[in-house]
């Protein structure tokens, strides 16, 4: 194992894990994942030709993201709000960077997402306890993991690159390992009992059973028999919860969501180009935006899109759709050269698909949820752009 490797592997373990909040407060004090991750990210550009980067669409897309967060520093409604986001964008910038030059061969690939996929497993098992209760209090986790609703959705990122390690694994009990380990996260995906994760979970599993299963039929008899018995171990409470997605005039939590989307939209639409600025939506609404007939004073907006098209504008909106569908349209055209070439490997052909049914997790959930600051988007661009370079250097050693 290379240092680099070790080296990024660490940030991975000790961002997921909160370990500076949870286990180890000198980690947060003398801020060494900062440290590690800026000395890895000056090596990597040092070592490398940058310029093919540098060209790639999403790089500049979450360049100039970030550099329009710290422009709110300038403009934002409350600018003193955009310092932290903007440290946050540069030091995921940085992650970005790094985890796209360690895993441009399959092996590094491959063993960077075990460590996302463990390491998210074990928090999912450290967290055993919060599955199906009453949902008061925090996850044991990283910052962007303590609600429930944001365990989900790493979780959900984190599910489909367990079953690539299990379809691309040559051993049946390692298959068996990867298969059992995943239903597991799945479970913990339902137990956490948000309504937008579920709703992603299902969005997964059917792509899945269309784009990769072999075995389409037996695919879709086997959930089917899974959502049976999930409903029939599940509490009355988490079900009534779920109902709510159809009627949600009944439940506040989704009511408040309503009323934060409503805010978002009236603060783009007073501030088309760039928004409120970074981290002021809350401070917006609650000076400004909020409705009298609204309870909270202070809200999350629940959604990816609603939070960028408020504090970033339509620009902002703009330059994350096309990110996303940037990030989807070059996983797709990866798969197609691997079925051009009639690729064999499915450690290969299976990897671009698999990157989409974590992208589909994130961009569904993302409805629902507002962490845009969080490191999902980057990692899944960086391993997105590493396959994309993977597969197409594969293709060509088959045509020579």
């Amino acid at each position: 194992m290379s240092l680099s490797l070790l080296v990024l592997s660490l940030i991975l373990i000790i961002d997921y894990t909160g370990a500076g909040y949870h286990y180890a407060p000198f980690l947060n004090k003398l801020s060494l994942t900062l440290i590690f991750s800026l000395l890895l990210f000056l090596y990597l550009i040092i070592k490398n030709d940058n310029k093919v980067l540098l060209e790639k669409l999403p790089t500049k897309i979450l360049i100039i993201l970030t550099l329009l967060t710290a422009g709110a520093m300038a403009y934002g409604f409350i600018k003193s709000n955009a310092i932290e986001h903007t440290k946050q964008l540069i030091g995921y910038c940085f992650l970005f960077v790094s985890v796209y030059y360690i895993t441009l061969n399959i092996n590094n690939f491959r063993f960077v997402v075990k460590i996302i996929f463990f390491v998210n497993l074990a928090l999912a098992f450290i967290n055993r306890g919060m599955y199906f209760a009453e949902r008061v209090g925090e996850y044991k986790a990283g910052y962007f993991l303590m609600d429930g609703n944001d365990f989900a959705w790493s979780l959900l990122i984190a599910l489909p690159l367990g079953i690539y390690l299990a379809v691309s694994s040559k051993s049946i009990t390692s298959k068996l390992i990867y298969y059992a380990c995943s239903a597991v996260m799945a479970l913990a995906i339902f137990g956490t009992q948000s309504r937008g994760a579920f709703i992603a979970l299902v969005a997964i599993f059917i792509y899945y059973g269309i784009k990769v299963s072999k075995r389409k039929v037996l695919f879709f008899g086997l959930m089917g028999v899974v959502a049976i018995s999930l409903i029939s171990i599940s509490p009355g409470s988490y079900l009534e919860r779920i109902k709510t997605i159809k009627d949600y005039r009944s439940d506040s939590s989704a009511m408040g969501r309503l009323n934060a989307w409503g805010a978002a939209l009236d603060m783009a639409i007073d501030n088309p180009v760039l928004g409120v600025g970074a981290g002021s939506f809350n401070s917006a609404y609650g000076r400004k935006y909020k409705k009298s007939s609204a309870p909270d004073k202070w809200i999350s907006v629940h959604s990816i899109y609603l939070k960028t098209l408020a504090e970033y504008g339509f620009t902002g909106l703009f330059l994350l759709v096309w990110l996303l569908h940037n990030l989807w349209k070059t996983n797709k055209s990866g798969y197609n050269s691997m079925v051009d070439n009639q690729e064999s490997d499915i450690s290969y052909s299976a990897l671009p698909l698999i990157l989409n049914a974590s992208l589909l997790g994130f961009a569904t959930a993302g409805v629902f949820l507002g962490g845009l600051g969080y490191p999902h988007i980057f990692v899944l661009a960086a391993l997105t752009l590493s396959a994309n370079s993977i597969v197409s250097e594969r293709k060509a050693s088959e045509v020579v």
